[in-house]
């Protein structure tokens, strides 16, 4: 079960050493993700529910600012979402 995302042009998709598989879109992931958390409260899996919720909330806070976009954003377009001046998020013009 992947825990992120990053979408490169070559699959599989790789990130930490984990073979990944991106969502069609981001509506698809999000209802992937509630799912997930349900199945996590119902075994009481505290940790996996953690997971899943703070993904969740990276994907609605993703979806409400980018509302024209519907793929399945990558853990770096969460991340420089949620954090546009972080050095990992410039972008530079030749």
């Amino acid at each position: 079960m992947p825990l992120r995302r990053l979408k490169l042009s070559i699959r599989p998709y790789i990130f930490q050493r984990q073979e990944i598989d991106l969502m069609k879109s981001i509506d698809e992931h999000i209802k992937k993700d509630q799912t997930e958390i349900e199945a996590a409260k119902a075994s009481g899996d505290q940790a996996k529910e953690r997971h899943f919720t703070d993904e969740l909330k990276s994907l609605e806070e993703y979806k409400e600012h980018n509302p024209e976009d519907k793929h399945d954003p990558t853990p770096l377009e969460l991340y420089c979402d949620a954090n546009p001046d972080a050095d990992e998020c410039r972008v530079y013009d030749d």
